[in-house]
């Protein structure tokens, strides 16, 4: 079997294009731009026969310190009805009440700028504006979720990115355990759950490898091609899910435990024998960075945590292609990092507040942002328009390719080429030696731009048997 091969190049290799197989289906939480609209959903019984009516729409998140612009919802109602407008934090508590009574047909707009009914700025995270009509006994809810935050994630194109939420463990693998009974798996999904939400809010695509106390390997399926189910491919399913959708980077959340309650402190694990090996650095250092930071803010009377710093390991998730066990390594920037120590009481008790949960997951958030803001040349590329089924040999071939800048500067005088060569197992994220049959010009790019390029194909040939290819 032979595959079209795509690569970007500038004189030499600047992207690096995955080869995917035996990837799970994982849903990527889709962003829609500079806007969320939510559709209403009915509860109990009415959900049979139910066609919504209510309508949210909800603009200028994320909601960054000295926006001009507060955060504005605007309900759409077809009939009057009991009306309220909130906001909840992510556990569900209500932080604004912004309308509750009886409300006439038509729309409604209202502005939550960051503050509680009380008066008190809101600290950074994810929330939810929640609307909820009661007609006739009859309670119909539209909510979506919104961002605040210090600063946003890649303003230019938000929705170019795709982050891979990884909360580690989870179903049948507990993780590391606590004296008191406390699950890593939990607290870890707490917290990545927390931080899809935020990234979500701020117009950001995320696939979550879980979001549930489950196994992500589900249905199981050997993985690593030894003919057993085990550990192995549970650990597999995580970057399938990662190299499925594509994503632009990895953040793999755990916690730690240690013999001795006194150990404690966060560190970013990454692994220096990659392709990208500088990427998978620069991100630990800054998700290190702003670990420390945010711990040290959210702690208790001047704790200050222990920074181990940005270390090297080779976790099963960050390794490159090391077959049997690992036949598709993840194909993009990582970083596993072990928050909090479950086996210091004092840091015990920190994760299990739910202030300090937050602040772990905007630290992840910053250092998302802090990465993408000063990412260098990126170019990512989606097929558009193409042949639904595999094109025979003798048939010329055109592709529809949209080529999106997402990185922090301007790209020129890039080229898109297609190369012919043999489908292999292995891949490594580098460009195979295929023999080039198309060439196209990739326009001047700012930012956050794309542009459609259409790449031709003559006449395409069977390779000889025996051939290189």
């Amino acid at each position: 079997m032979h595959r079209i091969f795509l690569a970007l190049f500038l004189l030499a290799t600047l992207a690096l294009v995955p080869t995917l197989a035996q990837a799970p289906t994982v849903p990527v939480v889709r962003a829609q731009g500079d806007q969320t609209q939510a559709i209403g959903t009915a509860d109990g019984d009415a959900q049979d026969d139910f066609e919504s009516s209510l309508r949210l729409v909800v603009t200028g998140s994320p909601l960054l310190p000295g926006a001009p612009d507060p955060i504005r919802a605007t309900v759409t109602l077809p009939a009057p009805a009991e009306l309220r407008l909130r906001v909840v934090d992510f556990d569900g508590d209500t932080v604004a009440e912004l309308y509750r009574g009886h409300r006439r047909a038509g729309e409604l707009q209202r502005a939550w700028d960051g503050v509680t009914t009380a008066g008190r700025t809101v600290p950074p995270g994810p929330y939810r504006v929640v609307a909820t009509t009661t007609v006739d006994g009859a309670l119909e809810r539209a909510d979506t979720w919104v961002t605040m935050a210090d600063r946003a994630v890649y303003p230019q194109a938000p929705a170019s990115i795709i982050v891979a939420v990884d909360p580690g463990h989870g179903g049948d693998y507990d993780g590391a355990m606590a004296p008191d009974g406390t699950r890593e798996a939990d607290i870890n999904l707490d917290i990545g759950l927390r931080l899809a939400r935020m990234l979500e809010g701020a117009g950001v695509n995320v696939v979550l490898t879980r979001d549930a106390d489950r196994n992500v390997n589900e249905p199981p399926q050997d993985r690593t091609g030894d003919r057993l189910i085990d550990g192995d491919d549970e650990l597999a399913a995580r970057p399938d899910a990662a190299n499925e959708a594509r994503a632009d980077l990895f953040i793999s959340i755990h916690n730690n435990t240690a013999a001795s309650p006194r150990v404690g402190g966060p560190s970013t694990l990454y692994f220096d024998e990659r392709p990208f090996a500088a990427r998978n650095a620069r991100l630990a250092r800054i998700v290190q960075e702003e670990m420390v930071a945010g711990l040290a803010e959210a702690g208790e009377d001047g704790w200050q945590p222990h920074d181990h710093g940005a270390l090297i390991y080779p976790y099963y998730v960050l390794r490159g292609f090391d077959p049997p066990r690992l036949r598709r390594p993840t194909q993009m920037p990582g970083v596993l990092s072990e928050g909090l120590f479950l086996s210091n009481p004092q840091e015990l008790a920190l994760l299990q507040q739910p202030a300090v949960r937050g602040a772990m997951a905007a630290a992840y958030y910053g250092a998302v942002s802090r990465y993408l803001a000063r990412r260098g040349p990126h170019l990512g590329y989606a097929l558009v328009d193409g042949p639904a089924e595999a094109v025979d040999p003798g048939r010329p071939l055109t592709l529809g390719i949209e080529v999106r800048n997402q990185g922090s500067e301007a790209v020129r005088d890039w080229r898109l080429t297609g190369e012919l060569e043999r489908a292999r197992p292995r891949y490594l994220g580098r460009v195979g030696r295929g023999t080039r049959l198309a060439d196209a010009r990739v326009p001047r790019l700012a930012p956050g731009e794309s542009a459609l390029v259409e790449l031709a194909f003559p006449l395409l040939q069977r390779p000889a048997t025996g051939s290189c290819w």
